[in-house]
């Protein structure tokens, strides 16, 4: 059975309200698939405003943001499929963003099968940076979460945290016996071919 992320790239806004504001159309609510604990939760796309980042490579149209000062909440979505014990790869998107307000801030934790990184700093960059978790299936469903933090650290003067992520994907992970036994193999057969 395949392990798949709905709406991961976050491009399905149907069902979200269209909100036309000082620097273009958002588009707020919950991403479709997905489930949110909190508030201020909007998909955007990347031409949003010149504070908009970057898109990674594969990135497509639009990302999610969460703001606010404290107690933003959790993205998540519950993921059927694993196999309990094999080897998996989360990659995902994240990011900040230039500033709209002075001293905004990025905290956020991407977590799945008790496997979590945080990501935290001032927010001043543009773009999006790729990374991945590799996890070990505990069960045959798995949540892939995003938390906002309840209590960044705002520097002095600082308004409020925002946090960007996008283009979530699965695949799974051959076990390195698996690999050294195709690799085995592989050169057998080269062997054989030239005899």
């Amino acid at each position: 059975m395949a392990q798949t992320i709905t709406n991961g790239s976050f491009e399905d806004v149907s069902g979200l309200t269209a909100v036309t504001e000082a620097y273009g159309i958002a588009y707020n609510g919950v991403p479709n698939g997905w489930e949110f604990s909190g508030t201020n939760v909007q998909v955007l796309p990347y031409s949003f405003s010149s504070g908009s980042p970057t898109a990674a490579a594969g990135g497509l149209a639009h990302y999610v943001e969460a703001w606010g000062e404290s107690d933003i909440g959790t993205l998540s979505q519950l993921v059927d499929g694993f196999n309990v014990g094999d080897s998996y790869r989360l990659t995902f998107d994240w990011g900040g963003r230039t500033p709209f307000y002075s001293g905004e801030v990025y905290d956020f934790t991407v977590s799945i099968a008790g496997i979590s990184k945080n990501y935290s700093g001032l927010s001043t960059q543009e773009g999006m940076y790729t990374d991945h978790i590799d996890f070990q299936a505990t069960a045959q469903n798995e949540t892939v979460a995003i938390t906002w933090n309840a209590t960044p650290s705002l520097p002095i003067g600082g308004s409020q945290q925002i946090g960007l992520i996008d283009n979530f994907r699965l695949e799974a992970v051959p076990e390195p016996s698996s690999a050294l036994l195709l690799g085995i193999a592989s050169l057998g057969l080269v062997a054989r071919r030239r005899k």
